[in-house]
């Protein structure tokens, strides 16, 4: 949980960052459009690697517990 907490969180300070960065660099008229894509993809992106690193941590969890089940037999 640390881990995917800390991914969160930076991967949100980013977003905002580049938000901050674009609504001084870009009219504001098109940070509108830009704006809403990236706080989107930022948070869909960060949503599937949550998936993909949490279904890894459980199976090496699994493959960690079955190994010691065998050694304890």
């Amino acid at each position: 949980m640390t881990i995917m907490t800390l991914a969160w969180g930076f991967g949100l300070l980013a977003d905002a960052v580049v938000s901050a960065v674009l609504v001084y660099t870009i009219p504001i008229r098109q940070y509108l459009i830009v704006g809403p894509v990236l706080g989107y993809g930022m948070t869909g992106a960060l949503a599937l690697w949550t998936f993909w690193y949490a279904r890894r941590q459980r199976r090496k969890g699994e493959a960690r517990r079955a190994a010691e089940a065998a050694a304890g037999l």
